[in-house]
């Protein structure tokens, strides 16, 4: 009583509110689930709760007021927690402590409590009994030493001394389920209670039981039940649905604290359900040929040419660890072998009846002359008795590998001898493949090229090519809609071609392949068919199937990647090169749903005019890359399908050229000649002595990819740039086409060459003299460069200064001036590539260039950062047609000149040559190595580069380098387009063109569109062009103070009217000019606002000439088209016959009609000409009132009479 009762006095003080005669007083009803099946509920292994409040004390049943275990004795005492109290089916009664218990300090002389060694007779030892009662309300267990909980409760008293066991103790049960059990035991003083949970122990913790480990061959816990190298955890499930342990060892997660990982454990207490894959009695963990193939898992499992032999038969192995796994197979750490999946068909090769996918059974390709199984197992090992070797009755165990060792030609048969050159045993070679190729389906004609890509010969009627038509998913026990038996035999590498009767016979098939026609098989569309490749044709053909193809969309061709070897059962799109519609528009704007294609996707033209021997022909097939060697390709000419392989000096001059994959290597040199390299995926330029030279003016490289960069390797790519205007004093703006080799960034220095020798398949580019000072030089060699003057523009609206050592960012663009001569450039490193993503602040200018080896879209680039730019490009371009002058030197009067502007609308020229007729107008495609400015919005963001704004444009074709000035072609625009020109001469005397221009498109209007309004580029004080004072032309419209250079608005109609503003620095004359019109037919005229004149523009090359004064005019001029009838005459008729003015104490406009003229139509106009309201058929009172309640400003009135119109400004205050 002492320990009670200390233990009380422990605990008074946190139970002073608590009724002591409460708690005395309080009843337990037991809870036992099922009573009369108590006898089954309970056998099965137990362990006291691993929580707080598991066992406790107490004065009466169900209290634990004097004494209950903390949480923290779970890990404290958890020799005590793992203890296990068995009750098995034949009534019998086991401790299992696993050598480790609680010792309490009446059961060691030191008197403490630890964890030790169990003392008899509580060590186990006792052979006990257990029975319950008919009402299910109490448990007896009997043996001496036998217990539940703790062994010093017994009835009635705790006993303190080994000696006084009793032989048999009785627990009232206050609750039995399934999963929890409730003991409670009457002491004499007071009462224990011990509440335990049911548990399945998984000792090695692969996902099944002891009591399924317990193989009656191996009945320890082992990992490796069957001794194959595959650990059980991966045999007893289905490789499909394969869970992973949740940890290693005592790592995994337990909740429950049964001993079986979480994950397996669905049902308390209950495990996995071992798998058997096979038609015998024995699972998979338990079976040395889990397929019954006659091969076994030993040797399925592993690689053939790397295969472990175990390190003993059966028993006889080497596992020091003693965890049942053969020592062989545990290699670096890693515990057993992983199972080898040849085809990477998710089936691995154990359990796989076909590993090679050629339609044959690996039963038949064993190298075992009997191809069935006899049904008989002698030594139930899981092999068949036809296939073993070995009759393991009369040892523990099995041979695993059946003597296979090593696997060979002669135990497993090699029938095409390539073993000892690359091949594989029959099971795993696949000699006669046959696959599907290519699908083609247009408009009407529809094609299914099959093609044998093995070496030997494929009889005919051995395959079937089945049709499930308007389906998706398995097809398990389904008849094809419609089938095909190819009767033909199929020679190595050849192919058949089927097409349907629609529009007669296709004109491109290869001349060595067989074609037929049938409409049956070739009826599919709408992405919703399956085409099978089988070796029936009735309701196995799906089950049978060898190869699969789905989601073959209209209009397109599905081309067969020439890395794919081997068929599949089911549909993965990423085998196939599809070629889509030429048709699916690659400009497609934005607000009509963006870009249906890439320009340079692969289409259905180019297999209509594929070249002969290449995968994109009907009728030909190759596997594996087709190398450039020995003057000719070795294995069919390249296309986008193909992985090309330049394993020589190739000079590619007559056509552009294709590859979805392309590799230089073996120091060799590939040298496109005025051509487009196009490819679709990875570029490998191998060795530092590789090289990708595009050679002349217009070559260019593209690829198509939507990834990262996937440039791979040390070379280099070569790619020129030429200034074609001699340069000391003048900027031009750079970008870079490539990175230093190994980086995504570049230094001048490293990728700038002097290529005073154009790129060719000899040409050698110098390194260029970067010098101090200010001027660069011809006359050395190399070339010498002003370091001085190698700028970058960051974000921030700042010139940085970086030389030609800086490192600049991929997207970056510099300033450079020329060394005084018509100069080119050649850049030399790895090619720029994928997406490059960088920021730009807001409302920041940001120096950027065309990153890329091709012309960039600008309106693509426009789209796709929207979000984070205003929609506009600027390139700085001198001024045309002026000459350097020495005696200037560096001063700005040598940068005469400007920006040139580009939206999703135009293009519009720089300040130019006003001399000239002709202006350099920017196009819709940059040029390599083109450096431009653009501008954040008004929170800046992510500025995105990417493959899909490349595309392949020559210089002149709608893509110009800005430099020192040139002439340019002419774009042709969309929407209704007008360029207005201004002529004027600058402070200096020098006679200067500037441009503005207008679209109409009724999805815009006259406040801000982006992409389609371009704010003019006024270059700020720090700009290195920037002029205090300069006579400027722009669109300025109400409540916007943007002058504009670019204006997008509403639908074109015959009353807008454009306000157009100038701002000069002299006093003087300037000549307002018509520029360009497009779509649209109506004649062009500036008005004076003030006099409401107009003066035609359209036909009138002298343009109108008009005076002004110095500073700017903002609401005195207009762009209109239709002339006004106002004149002198006008004048007089208004103060004659006709009164317009505004009464603004009654918000009325008043028409006097003196003469009682007949008046047609009244219109009241704002000053962009847009409709306020408008009065039909007034007739010829003497006086109109028209009530208008409009805001402060100037409108125009337009009265329309019979005679003509007359037109009126008036002002509403």
């Amino acid at each position: 009583m002492t320990y009670i009762i200390n233990l009380f006095c422990l605990f008074r003080n946190l139970l002073i509110i608590v009724s002591l005669t409460t708690l005395l007083n309080n009843n337990v009803n037991a809870v036992v689930e099922n009573p009369g099946q108590a006898n089954e509920i309970i056998i099965g292994d137990w362990q006291i709760a691993p929580k707080a409040y598991a066992f406790y004390v107490g004065p009466n049943q169900g209290s634990s007021i004097w004494w209950f275990n903390e949480l923290s004795h779970v890990s404290k005492r958890s020799c005590f927690f793992d203890d296990i109290f068995r009750f098995n089916n034949d009534g019998s009664f086991e401790n299992v402590m696993d050598g480790l218990t609680w010792l309490e300090d009446w059961q060691n002389p030191a008197g403490d409590s630890y964890c030790g060694t169990p003392q008899a007779p509580y060590n186990g030892s006792t052979a006990g009994q257990w029975t319950i009662n008919a009402q299910a309300t109490s448990l007896t267990i009997s043996g001496v030493g036998a217990h539940v909980g703790l062994p010093k409760v017994i009835n009635g008293s705790e006993i303190d001394n080994t000696n006084n066991a009793p032989s048999s103790v009785t627990y009232t049960i206050s609750e039995l389920t399934e999963s929890q059990m409730t003991l409670d035991i009457s002491v004499g003083f007071g009462w224990w209670g011990f509440e335990l949970i049911k548990v399945s122990t998984d000792s090695d913790n692969d996902g099944y039981t002891d009591a399924v480990d317990a193989f009656p061959s191996n009945p320890s816990y082992h990992l490796d039940s069957d001794n194959d190298g595959i650990l059980d955890n991966i045999e007893a499930q289905n490789y499909s649905s394969y869970i992973a342990p949740s940890g290693i060892g005592s790592g995994i997660t337990d909740i429950n604290g049964n001993g079986l990982d979480d994950v397996y454990e669905s049902t308390p207490g209950v495990g996995l359900t071992p798998v058997n894959s096979d038609t015998d009695s024995l699972e998979n963990f338990v079976d040395i040929d889990a397929d019954n193939d006659g091969i076994p898992d030993n040797v399925e499992l592993q690689r053939t040419k790397l295969y472990i032999a175990p390190s003993g038969i059966a028993t006889s192995i080497t596992d020091v660890n003693s965890n049942g796994v053969d020592d062989n197979y545990e290699i670096g750490g890693t515990v057993g072998i992983i199972p080898v999946d040849t085809e990477l068909d998710g089936i691995p090769d154990y359990v796989d009846t076909d590993t090679d996918n050629d339609g044959l059974l690996d039963i038949a390709e064993n190298g075992n002359s009997n191809n069935v199984t006899s049904g008989t197992d002698t030594d139930n090992d899981g092999l068949d008795d036809n296939f073993d070797n070995y009759d393991d009755t009369n040892i523990s165990g099995h041979t695993v590998n059946n003597g296979i060792n090593p696997p060979s030609a002669s135990n497993l048969g090699d029938s095409d001898n390539d073993l000892a050159t690359g091949g594989d045993v029959d099971f795993r070679d696949n000699v006669n493949t046959i696959l599907i190729t290519q699908v083609y389906q247009s408009a009407g004609k529809k094609m299914i090229e099959v093609t044998n890509i093995g070496a030997g010969q494929i009889p005919g009627g051995t395959f079937t090519l089945n049709l499930f038509s308007n389906n998706s998913g398995d097809m398990t026990g389904l008849t094809p809609s419609a089938s095909y038996t190819i009767t033909s035999t199929l020679n190595a590498n050849q192919s058949i071609v089927i097409e349907n009767n629609a529009g007669g016979g296709f004109s491109n098939i290869n001349s060595g392949a067989i074609s037929i026609t049938d409409d049956n098989i070739t009826n599919f569309s709408d992405g919703n068919d399956i085409l099978v490749l089988s070796t029936t044709s009735d309701n196995t053909s799906w089950t049978n199937r060898l190869d699969v193809i789905h989601s073959i969309n209209n209009i397109t061709s599905m081309v067969l990647k020439d890395e794919e070897s081997n068929p599949v059962a089911a549909n993965d799109p990423n085998r196939w090169s599809v070629f889509i519609d030429d048709n699916l528009d690659p400009y497609r704007p934005d607000a009509d749903g963006g870009a249906e294609r890439h320009p340079h996707d692969p289409l259905m033209s180019e297999i209509l005019s594929a070249s002969e021997n290449s995968n994109m022909q009907l009728g030909y097939h190759r596997t594996g890359e087709t190398f450039r060697i020995g003057g000719a390709w070795n294995n069919g000419t390249p296309d986008r399908s193909r992985r090309v392989v330049i394993s020589e000096d190739y000079l590619h001059n007559n056509s552009s050229l294709s590859a979805r994959q392309l590799t230089v290597d073996s120091n060799s040199k590939l040298t496109i000649q005025d051509n487009l390299l196009v490819v679709s995926e990875n570029i490998t330029i191998t060795g530092t002595n590789d090289e990708i030279r595009l050679a002349g003016t217009t070559s260019q490289l593209i690829t198509t990819h939507s990834n990262d960069s996937r440039i791979i390797g040390n070379g280099k790519l070569y790619i020129d740039q030429n200034s074609d205007v001699a340069s000391t004093y003048r900027y031009n703006y750079f970008s870079s086409p490539v990175t230093t080799v190994g980086l995504n960034t570049f230094t001048i220095s490293n990728i700038m060459k002097d290529g005073a020798t154009a790129t060719s398949v000899d040409s050698t580019p110098l390194d260029i003299n970067f010098v101090a000072g200010d001027n660069g030089d011809y006359t050395t060699s190399p070339i010498s460069i002003a370091e001085k003057w190698l700028y970058s523009y960051q974000t921030g609206n700042n010139w940085v200064y970086k030389g030609s050592t800086g490192v600049y960012q991929a997207t970056d663009g510099f300033t450079l001036k020329g060394p005084g001569q018509v100069q080119n450039y050649t850049f030399v490193g790895s090619p720029k590539d994928g997406k490059y993503i960088s920021s730009i602040g807001a409302n920041e200018f940001y120096l950027a260039g065309n990153p890329y080896p091709s012309a960039l879209n600008s309106k693509k680039f426009l789209e796709d950062n929207s979000e984070s730019i205003n929609g506009t490009i600027y390139l700085w371009e001198q001024q045309n047609g002026l000459t350097e002058n020495e005696g200037q030197g560096h001063n700005t009067s040598n940068y005469v000149g400007g920006y040139a502007t580009r939206n999703l609308s135009m293009g519009i020229a720089a300040p130019n040559d006003g001399g000239g007729s002709v202006y350099k107008i920017p196009g819709k495609y940059i040029a390599v190595a083109q450096g431009f400015f653009i501008t954040g919005d008004s929170d800046g963001g992510q500025l995105i580069f990417n493959n899909s704004q490349r595309e392949y444009k020559r210089e002149g074709e709608d893509s110009l380098f800005f430099r020192d000035g040139e002439n340019s072609s002419t774009e042709t625009y969309q929407d209704p387009v007008v360029k207005i020109g201004l002529d004027y001469t600058n402070s200096e005397g020098q006679n200067l063109h500037r441009q503005l221009g207008v679209s109409f498109n009724e999805n815009r209007s006259f406040s801000f569109d982006l992409g389609y309004d371009s704010p003019l580029y006024e270059p700020l004080e720090n700009d290195i062009q920037y002029r205090a004072e300069e006579t400027k032309m722009f669109w300025k419209f109400d409540q916007d103070d943007t002058k504009y250079v670019i204006a997008g608005i509403q639908e074109f109609s015959t009353d807008i009217e454009i306000p157009i503003g100038f701002s000069l620095e002299y006093d003087g004359e300037i000549v307002v000019k018509l520029d360009e019109q497009q779509n649209l037919e109506q004649d062009v005229y500036l008005k004076d606002e003030v006099t409401g004149a107009t003066y035609k523009l359209s036909d009138n090359e002298q343009g109108v000439v008009i005076t002004l004064a110095s500073g700017s005019h903002l609401d005195k001029y207009s762009i209109v088209f239709v002339e006004s009838s106002l004149s002198i005459d006008d004048d007089i008729l208004l103060e004659n016959q006709l009164g317009v003015y505004v009464d603004n104490s009654a918000n009325e406009l008043v028409i006097k009609n003196y003469a009682n003229l007949d008046i047609k139509k009244l219109g009241l106009y704002n000053i962009l000409g847009q409709s306020i309201k408008t009065w039909n058929n007034l007739g010829a009172e003497l006086e109109y009132r028209m009530e208008t309640k409009i805001a402060a400003g100037i409108y125009i009135v337009r009265v329309t009479l019979e005679e003509g119109q007359i037109v009126k400004k008036i002002r509403v205050d």
